[in-house]
C-alpha cells in the first residue's frame, strides 16, 4: 500500500503550484462546454479572479512570485502550452 500527501513535492507556497493551479484550472473551464456563448468568456475570468485571489490571500512565500506564476500558467493556457512547466 501507497500513502501519498498533498504537496509533497510542492509546498503550498511554491511559485510552481501557483503556475500549475492556474494554467490547469484554465484548461478544466475551457473543457467545459455547457452554457453557451457568455459562459465561454466569463468562465475564465472567473477561474483567473480565482487563482489571483489565491496568490494574494495564500500564506507563505512572494506574494508577487505567486502573481507572476499565476500570470504566466495563464499565458500559457492561452499559448497552448502544456506539460512541465518552463524553467
Amino acid at each position: 500500500m501507497a500513502y501519498h500527501e498533498g504537496g509533497g513535492s510542492l509546498g503550498p507556497s511554491a511559485p510552481r503550484r501557483f503556475y500549475f493551479a492556474a494554467r490547469n484550472h484554465l484548461m478544466l473551464a475551457g473543457d467545459h462546454h455547457a452554457g453557451g456563448k457568455l459562459a465561454r468568456v466569463t468562465r475564465p475570468v472567473a477561474v483567473l479572479a480565482l487563482n489571483v485571489a489565491h496568490a494574494l490571500t495564500s500564506p507563505g512565500g512572494s506574494t508577487a512570485a505567486k502573481l507572476k506564476a499565476t500570470a504566466r500558467g495563464a499565458l500559457d493556457y492561452a499559448r497552448g502550452r502544456v506539460g512541465p512547466a518552463p524553467a
